[in-house]
């Protein structure tokens, strides 16, 4: 079977390509095989019901370049998931575009896991009842913020169970099912709730607004690691709070800032520069309390981190108190 790898994306640029040009699953020398889809679209209440129907629009374009016997299946999610079309031939959506266009909108929470975790049981099930049709399939997660209900995708830096107590993880589930995700992140809300995501081979792409999603080219997506189509930066946790150091006893700081999270959408991590290595810092009360790192690819694509210090005297005033003296009266 084929398999479609790719490690990670990045957070918090603006891609800015080509309307889409999946027609036929060539461009360019980027050649693709038969495929299927699953499309899992954010309708939480942050979303908004124009910018719903914008998504509602995105996978009517994608759908609309696919081969008509590709198979497509579609879920939303807010404060719980809903299958809104089952796995069904593309030529269908194309010869009836209200069965995505009438799709509704609700709002509520954003149960990103347990959508994530239907429309993988769905990719599987499918494939146990129907056979398996050789195709990988592909499922695009668009949405514009951090999970507040059901569970988190990711706890810290390990991947979330895809079933609690079987020790069966997302990552584990789609390396199984030998799905490529590909994450849209709309807004500077999502940063790397998704971590687990990116370590099992997904991609992570961030645009500004849901404006954006007509100017994406899948095909760019599919491809991306292509010689010569790498445009994406490493990502890695970066701190928005203030970092607090307590200042010694000569009002002085250090600190090392520990790079977690290092992913990249080709290169391996050991492949990526970081920059300053070690980032260490030394602070005194008349230092810049800005500190910058970097992590750069293979394609010198760029991404950086801007930490902000505080040094706090913690230390109080000290004195000579003199000994006990004896008065007389």
């Amino acid at each position: 079977m084929h398999s479609l790898v790719f490690p990670v994306l990045f957070l918090g640029v603006l891609l800015t390509t080509a309307p889409f040009a999946l027609a036929n699953h060539e461009e360019e020398n980027c050649e693709l095989p038969l495929l299927d889809f699953a499309f899992v679209l954010d309708r939480s209440g942050s979303v908004g019901g124009a910018n719903f129907d914008i998504s509602l629009q995105f996978v009517q374009d994608a759908v609309n370049t696919l081969e008509d016997d590709e198979l497509v299946n579609i879920w939303t999610f807010a404060s719980s998931p809903q299958e809104e079309v089952e796995f069904t031939e593309a030529s269908n959506l194309k010869n009836d575009p209200a069965l995505i266009s009438n799709i509704d909108y609700s709002g509520g929470g954003t149960t990103t896991s347990l959508a994530l975790k239907e429309a993988l049981s769905n990719i599987e099930n499918y494939s146990t009842f129907n056979g398996d049709n050789g195709r990988d399939p592909v499922l695009f997660l668009v949405t514009d913020g951090k999970p507040n209900s059901g569970y988190h995708v990711c706890s810290g830096s390990n991947s979330l169970e895809y079933e609690s107590g079987s020790g069966v993880t997302f990552k584990d589930k789609i390396d199984e099912l030998n799905v490529t995700v590909i994450v849209i992140a709309v807004g500077a809300a999502i940063n790397t709730h998704v971590a687990c995501l990116l370590d099992s081979g997904s991609q992570y792409v961030a645009v500004n607004d849901f404006t954006n999603l007509e100017d994406l080219d899948l095909l760019s997506l599919l491809c991306s690691c292509d010689e010569g189509r790498d445009v994406s930066p490493p990502i890695f946790n970066c701190p928005t709070h203030t970092i607090t150091l307590p200042a010694d006893d000569a009002c002085e700081a250090s600190h090392t800032f520990q790079v977690t999270g290092l992913h990249d959408n080709c290169d391996a991590s050991e492949n990526i520069t970081v920059s300053p290595d070690p980032a260490t810092f030394n602070f005194n009360k008349n230092s810049e309390f800005y500190k910058s790192v970097s992590a750069t690819d293979s394609q010198e694509n760029d991404f950086f981190c801007v930490l902000k210090y505080e040094v706090v005297d913690v230390t109080p005033p000290s004195f000579t108190c003199p000994p006990p003296s004896v008065l007389e009266l």
